[in-house]
């Protein structure tokens, strides 16, 4: 059974056992040092030199010091693994020195239990036990003081466990040596990153020890008794949208899928998390903004101390995108206009809604504080509101007296502003302020709640129902009137014709009955009547009526009330009839209660530093700091090695279920256990993420992690299958698969499909149609249109270059130069065009392009190139699909590298990569690179790809060249300077003509190529080979098929030889007595020559004249031994 505590010792595992990785040791780059050496500490000058003098390393520190990792070297058997791994820091005079938190390893492969697979490749049996590794780590920890004593317990550490001397070790230990014999040191580049896990592992190890309830941790235990998934009915989702206050943006307002998923959050109770499947371009970061000024104005209007609202992710990029949005939030375009609710209070607000929109404390400009390490403090330079554990000084900037004074100042001074009339104090202001929000707050629910109401019908229906009432109760009055007035007769004539006789016994009776018959009669009435219980009747239910008719008419006033209440809300807040409410609603009335919030919370932050002992630094121990700070920054943002640093007690205890909102971003990158550590630190979470982007690094191979459940955390085969089918896992899973499972709310009973966001307003809609049919089931709505016809520059939707070049590896990475060199070369020919594109207006050349490869060792190789092409300080994005995470540029270049099609390509082993790379492309997706390689099946990625990319022919980008401006003999432009220089080179070829002919058209060849097939018979008539490579794969519709074979039959009634190839071969090649190499956009048996056609002088071909090149550069299908047809 997976319980709350097996789950944090499985992830406790796995993160300890993260850091016992295997280690170079190639002797490339790397310095081997005798054991003396090792344990004095100190290398030899000749080697030191080996690491300092090289400037490539991305380690090197200001400090002149380098991390490295040092092993031993078993003598003669340098096949095996280094038995252990030692890091260090090495400076410029060649010393040792020990790193903080950092202690020796032997690699998990190394360590029992292993691999059960008997297929598996076992490699060396295991020299130490895990569990034995792990108590020696926690009970004998590592003096980091001086290098002696580090080294001397990393030798103590390692005999302890294999009963071997580190100097001597060799795997076999029958292995009979010398004992002389020792074992060099090898010193590589490097560092452990246990430091980053650290204290993750130790709130690993509280949820283990203790006794406290963590409810939203325990909801995210597979199977658990916790889970429970419902679907909110759209009369629940309704209802839930009164609970929307806030909104921080005040251009947009929310989506439909957005605001449903807005609903099923402000739905969510303490120990529930929601999982949202938040598509590229759908609206993720404007999703989270709401949640969060929801929160935050929800809290003051409560007059309640702010929620702690904490925003993670994986990685820095992640979260430094999501505080770059808050940074900027809530800021009003120039162009905008605040529409100011007609009240009184606002009288004065008109020509300062831009004060009015700012931040009134000078000292803090934004919505988000920044959880930072140390190491990365200095690098996020462009953030100021930023802390690191130990280092609050921004915090520490605000609440200096002077600063203090400062802020108090600015925000009376605003204050007085807008409430002239006041001339008040912070308080007063204060109470000001959250009166006008709750005012704001009171209309936004009104106006929903009216807007529910249809008043017209329901005034006509309940007028309709009063006149009933009143004339029910003027016939109960009537009524009642008819009765007294037939009692009083009764009893009058009754009385009149009373006698003695009625005195009698017997004759008495007859004469009253007598009476009765004859007033009965008289009246026309039943003599069965009972006069005196009917006028009780009738007395009863005249105020029965006349209280109906009351309450109908209160009921009815209730209802005049409310539809005048609503009527002045509706006019108050300038809402527009006919326009979409809710729209309307996001960008006035909830932009205002959120900025209304801003400065309520502004007034009660410097009202509470009043209280607050004055320290030299702040400390943050407590919820109540983290409120404190939350009335400035309402979102902490972090990656999770950071929350969990920063949010403990002390440095023992964590802060158990204090975040009142955990905020995942990105969350199909994040591996399971680097998160749901920081679940057991909050009350409840929302997860936002995409399955089908980028996945985690995971920290180790299935196999491993299988071993590890079964032996080490005592899992049974049942809970296993469970762990990895729900995206548990830590070889396998992420965590918003995981979430997706436990999530409280779902979209679909049906098929448990999580709640997803679908309004994409990012990327033209060819382009979304690429990766919505690949990846989302065709879900994503496109809200962009197709541009009509520019008359400027301007790139289509998919485009493709065609570029030849040798791939080669370096580092165990990709490249291919010549790639690199066609793209920033293309990138400076056309910068000023590039920068043009936004309707004219010039933008930032790095704001409108980006570089996207499969590689960083291509990416190195493209960033080298646009620095020599002169681009060095336009700072382009140029690296792997990683570097654009949660980006967009109007323009992405995309670099596959690949040469050939013999490999399976990096980017199809599943449709993630293609899925960011294509989707990052707001305008157009360029694919610069060899396109010959694109596969036929539509079943892959490419091949989805190249569907698109050669769907038009004007997608094909002329003018790009795979060889440098010296190598180009000739440069080729428009159809009559390709058939002019055709028809010469046959003139003069002397041995064979290869010509590479993706399409083949008869009615071009016979009506307007007529000088060319000419030139061929003249050519093939002189002994020279003419071979055409036609490609069947790329002419295979049916009503271009005859016209192809035509061709095809015409070129060999000439003598040409008919090459067929059944690969998709698009370039357009010739080659000419294997040193004249023509390659470019032009189709040379299929290209119109009417001077009408559009594409007439658009296509180009470089030539260039060298055998060595031709013979790299030409198409592989040249090569083959042609076959004369009959």
């Amino acid at each position: 059974m997976i319980t709350s505590k097996k789950l944090a010792d499985y992830y406790l595992q796995t993160l300890r056992q993260s850091v016992l990785t295997d280690s170079p040791a190639k002797p490339q780059g790397s310095v081997d040092i005798e054991p003396e050496d090792f344990f004095a500490g100190k290398i030899p000058s000749q080697s030191v030199g080996k690491f300092f003098g090289s400037h490539t390393h991305p380690k090197k520190q200001t400090d002149h010091t380098l991390s490295v990792l040092i092993m031993p070297i078993i003598r003669n058997n340098t096949r095996n693994p280094a038995p252990m791994v030692i890091p260090a820091k090495i400076s410029s005079d060649g010393e040792l020195t020990p790193i903080e938190h950092n202690f020796p390893w032997i690699p998990r492969k190394l360590l029992s239990p292993v691999l059960e697979d008997s297929e598996q490749n076992q490699g060396q049996p295991p020299i130490a036990d895990l569990a034995q590794f792990n108590t020696q780590i926690e009970v004998n920890p590592f003096s980091t003081d001086d290098w002696n004593t580090f080294a001397v317990q990393s030798a103590e550490l390692f005999e302890k466990l294999t009963h071997q001397s580190l100097v001597n070790f060799h795997f076999n230990k029958n292995h009979s040596s010398d004992d002389n014999e020792t074992n060099k040191f090898r010193i590589v580049l490097g560092e452990q990153n246990s430091g980053m896990s650290f204290s993750i592992q130790r709130t690993y190890e509280k949820i283990i020890d203790t006794k406290k309830n963590l409810p939203l941790f325990s909801s995210m235990v597979p199977n658990s008794s916790h889970k429970s998934q419902h679907v909110l009915t759209a009369q629940q989702l309704s209802e839930e949208h009164v609970n929307h206050l806030g909104q921080m943006n005040p251009e947009h307002g929310l989506t439909d899928t957005q605001r449903q998923a807005l609903a099923n959050y402000t739905a969510l109770k303490p120990g529930q998390v929601l999982a949202i499947s938040g598509p590229p371009g759908t609206g993720k970061t404007s999703l989270l903004q709401s949640v969060i000024a929801t929160e935050w104005v929800k809290s003051a209007v409560m007059d309640e101390y702010p929620k702690v609202c904490v925003a993670s992710s994986t990685n820095n990029q992640a979260v430094t995108n999501i505080i770059s949005s808050f940074t900027h939030a809530a800021s009003l375009p120039e162009d905008s206009q605040i529409i100011w609710p007609a009240t009184k209070i606002y009288k004065n607000f008109t020509d300062k809604q831009a004060m009015f929109a700012d931040h009134w404390l000078p000292g803090n400009k934004t919505f988000g504080l920044y959880l930072v390490s140390p190491e990365k403090y200095k690098s996020t330079s462009g953030i100021d509101a930023k802390i690191t554990a130990r280092e609050h000084q921004y915090l520490n900037n605000l609440s200096t007296p002077e600063s203090l004074a400062e802020n108090t100042k600015a925000f009376l001074s605003n204050c007085q502003q807008l409430f002239p009339e006041l001339n008040a104090s912070v308080e007063v202001y204060r109470d000001e302020l959250h009166q006008a929000l709750m005012d704001v707050v009171d209309d936004i629910q009104l106006i929903l709640d009216g807007d529910k109401r249809d008043f017209d019908g329901q005034v006509k229906k309940e007028e309709s129902l009063l006149v009933q009432i009143k004339e029910h109760l003027h016939q109960q009055q009537t009524l009642f009137a008819t009765n007294k007035q037939l009692l009083e007769s009764w009893y009058d004539y009754d009385h009149k014709n009373t006698t003695i006789l009625d005195y009698l016994p017997v004759i008495g009776k007859k004469q009253a009955k007598k009476r009765r018959q004859n007033f009965c009669e008289l009246h026309g009435l039943d003599e069965k009547v009972n006069l005196v219980a009917q006028f009780r009747r009738s007395r009863k239910a005249v105020p029965k009526a006349q209280d109906k008719y009351a309450q109908q008419k209160e009921k009815l006033n209730r209802l005049y009330q409310a539809k005048g209440e609503y009527t002045d809300a509706i006019f108050r807040n300038h809402i527009v009839k006919g326009e979409p409410l809710d729209a309307q609603i996001d960008t006035n009335m909830r932009y205002l209660a959120f900025m209304l919030s801003t400065h309520y919370w502004e007034a009660r932050w410097l009202l509470e530093q009043e209280d607050l002992p004055q320290k030299e630094t702040s400390q943050i121990t407590k919820k109540r700091d983290w409120q404190i700070i939350s009335m400035l920054m309402p979102c902490i943002v972090g990656t999770f090695y950071q929350v969990d640093n920063f949010f403990k007690e002390d440095s023992k205890r964590p802060m158990f279920n204090d975040i009142d909102l955990l905020v995942v971003d990105e969350a199909g990158q994040v591996s399971p256990e680097i998160a749901l550590a920081s679940f057991a630190l909050a009350k409840k979470a929302l997860v936002v993420g995409d399955t089908k982007q980028i996945q985690p690094i995971w920290a180790l191979e299935k196999n491993i992690d299988r071993v590890n459940m079964r032996h080490l955390i005592n899992f049974s085969e049942d809970d296993i299958e469970t762990i990895e089918n729900d995206g548990f896992s830590v070889a396998s899973g992420d965590l918003m698969s995981a979430t997706q499972h436990q999530s409280s709310f779902i979209a679909n009973e049906n098929n448990r499909q999580s709640i997803m966001l679908k309004e994409h307003f990012r990327c033209l809609p060819d382009i979304v149609d690429y990766f919505n049919k690949m990846s989302y089931d065709n879900q994503l709505i496109p809200k962009r249109s197709t541009p009509k016809g520019s008359s400027g520059w301007s790139l289509p939707q998919f485009g493709y270059a065609t570029l030849l070049g040798k791939a080669k590896t370096k580092n165990g990475s990709r490249y291919n130069e010549r790639e690199a060199q066609a793209i920033a070369r293309w990138i400076r020919e056309n910068k000023t065009r590039i920068e043009s594109m936004d309707h004219g207006h010039k933008t930032r050349l790095k704001d409108t392009i980006a570089i996207v490869t499969p590689f960083k060792e291509q990416s190195n190789t493209i960033k080298r190139e646009l620095q020599k092409e002169g681009l060095k300080d336009e700072e382009l994005t140029c690296g792997t699909i990683h570097a654009l995470q949660g980006a967009e540029r109007k323009v992405i270049i995309f670099s596959p590298v690949y040469d050939s099609d013999k490999t399976e390509f990096f980017f199809d082993r599943n449709t993630n990569m293609l899925n960011v790379a294509v989707s990052r492309a707001k305008d157009s997706f360029l694919y610069f690179g060899n396109v010959d390689i694109l596969p036929v099946k539509e079943s892959l990625p490419s091949g989805q790809l190249a569907r698109k990319l050669f769907a038009h022919k004007s997608n094909q980008i002329v003018g790009v060249s795979s060889f440098q401006p010296d190598e180009i003999i000739a440069n080729l432009t428009g159809a009559k300077a390709h058939d002019d220089w055709l028809i010469r080179q046959l003139s003069r070829a002397q041995e064979r003509v290869d010509i590479s002919a993706p399409y083949i058209s008869n009615l071009v060849l016979q009506d307007q190529a007529k000088p060319v097939l000419v030139a061929m018979e003249s050519c093939i008539n002189r002994g020279v080979s003419v071979v055409v490579h036609p490609s069947a794969e790329m002419n295979t519709e049916k009503n271009k098929l005859q016209n192809f074979q035509s061709g095809i039959n015409t070129l060999s009634s000439l003598g040409v030889t008919i090459k067929m190839t059944h690969r998709r071969i698009h370039s357009k090649q010739i080659l000419i007595d294997h040193h004249i190499l023509a390659d470019g956009s032009f189709n040379w048996l299929s290209a119109k020559r009417n001077k009408e056609d559009k594409f007439y002088n658009i296509d180009t071909t470089m030539v260039i004249d060298n055998a060595n090149l031709a013979e790299q550069f030409a198409l592989d299908v040249f090569r083959d031994t042609p076959q004369k047809q009959a």
